[in-house]
């Protein structure tokens, strides 16, 4: 989903698995922006015409949830 689950959402895991960091909240402002203003106005489905969908798919999907199955993943690792 272009706008909830992107290459930001996969870079911001990836960083925190590899790193231990998370992706600077800045570069997802944007994306945020656009989810809160279609979720509320439909305004991107309107500049779209129609044309955007959001996947239903990406709906359970979530990045804190995944970071926190990464600390207990690699907490279990050293214990």
């Amino acid at each position: 989903d272009l706008l909830r689950k992107n290459c930001n959402s996969f870079s911001d895991c990836s960083l925190y698995f590899l790193l231990d960091d998370r992706l600077d909240p800045k570069y997802r402002g944007l994306e945020q922006i656009g989810h809160a203003a279609d979720k509320r106005a439909g305004l991107v489905q309107r500049l779209t015409g129609g044309d955007y969908l959001p996947n239903p798919e990406a709906d359970p999907f979530s990045v804190e949830d995944i970071v926190g199955f990464i600390d207990k993943h690699k907490a279990s690792q050293f214990r």
